[in-house]
């Protein structure tokens, strides 16, 4: 059942996501003040993300379709049916710096939800709860890595608004043996054909074999850009290379030669300034003195203290989080069921193609 929302309705559910899309064309224009090309890099990442906004905005305002899901549920396949899409949890972490986040938090203590669940259940529960979020055609929702996740998926089927959205949830399984991938596999099947019933839409294989090749050349030079960080100094720190680039591969359009684009630009930036000998800060007579690994999710409600103080003050530099790790193996397209490769081809020769 299509859900019909008033005008009124419509308009307030896409308010604040107008407001954050706003809020990334400022840090947008600003971008484009920077000198060098780091600073492309990150007019390339907001020109991206900016699109895959406004590409929702519009699906609401001319009904039609478009999905609420997340990065784990192969968005590849969103790209191959054309479905424009938001990540649900995403706010608390692109919109970190966002100037309504923190009234957000606040107005969702209020209405009850304890300062101790986690802000990525936390804000999207009070958004839907509130009818501040987009109402998509469907929903994907999310059973791991942790009980609050599927808790928001239990709070979206029930709200009064969303509760007719067809809701959708890949099981993971437990383990990553071939019966796993198998198991997993038949999921992501019935999860596409969700999609079609439920959008219209109807996934083509060339179609998708195609975007998986683009993932293929995105994922190689992310694996690739990933090795030039062994080196001392390490090129980059906290803010490019991690949350970016996983953000770019996984969370706006999978499989867009755009997302190819922006790794080879960062590859570009990386090895220039491992072969000029430069490090993350480029500050006059600032050493990398402690290299650090972060396991799990960036503290991304006060990041922009925090990481600048561990550089500046003790010379420690993020090599590598988990966010900014790159676990994929290549997708093996020759034929629809076969299993993903474990070689990785040189990012250079996509960089030549």
């Amino acid at each position: 059942m299509a859900v019909t929302l008033d005008r009124e309705a419509k308009q307030r559910s896409v308010q604040r996501y107008k407001q954050e899309r706003d809020w990334f064309q400022v840090l947008s224009d600003a971008a484009r003040e920077m000198p060098g090309e780091e600073g492309k890099l990150n007019v390339q990442m907001f020109e991206i993300l900016l699109d895959s906004k406004q590409r929702v905005v519009e699906c609401v305002e001319n009904d039609e379709p478009f999905i609420g899901g997340y990065y784990c549920n192969a968005p590849e396949i969103f790209n191959a049916l054309d479905l424009p899409w938001f990540m649900i949890m995403e706010t608390p972490f692109m919109a970190s710096s966002a100037p309504h986040l923190s009234e957000d938090i606040e107005a969702s203590v209020a209405m009850g939800l304890n300062s101790d669940l986690c802000t990525a259940v936390r804000l999207p529960s009070y958004y839907v709860s509130n009818g501040m979020m987009p109402v998509p055609s469907a929903v994907l929702g999310m059973l791991a890595p942790c009980d609050a996740a599927p808790m928001l998926s239990q709070i979206i089927e029930h709200d009064h608004t969303w509760k007719d959205v067809p809701l959708y949830c890949c099981d993971p399984p437990y383990t990553a043996d071939e019966r796993a991938v198998q198991y997993y596999a038949k999921e992501l099947r019935e999860m596409a054909d969700f999609l079609a019933e439920h959008t219209g839409r109807t996934l083509d294989m060339d179609r998708l074999r195609e975007v998986c090749e683009e993932s293929n050349r995105t994922y190689s030079l992310w694996q690739d850009y990933n090795e030039l960080r062994r080196s001392v100094p390490c090129p980059h720190g906290w803010e490019i290379g991690g949350a970016q680039a996983f953000a770019i591969s996984q969370c706006f359009v999978a499989g867009d030669p755009r997302c190819t684009a922006w790794f080879e630009q960062l590859y570009r930036c990386g090895e220039a300034k491992v072969k000029a000998g430069l490090g993350a800060n480029t500050s006059e007579g600032w050493k990398e003195k402690i290299r650090l690994f972060w396991y799990d999710i960036m503290p991304y409600g006060w990041i922009y203290e925090f990481m600048p103080w561990l550089e500046e003050e003790w010379g420690a530099v993020i090599v590598m989080d988990m966010f900014g790790n790159c676990p994929y193996t290549l997708i093996d397209t020759s034929t629809e069921r076969r299993r993903c490769s474990t070689t990785w081809p040189s990012a250079t020769s996509w960089m030549r193609r």
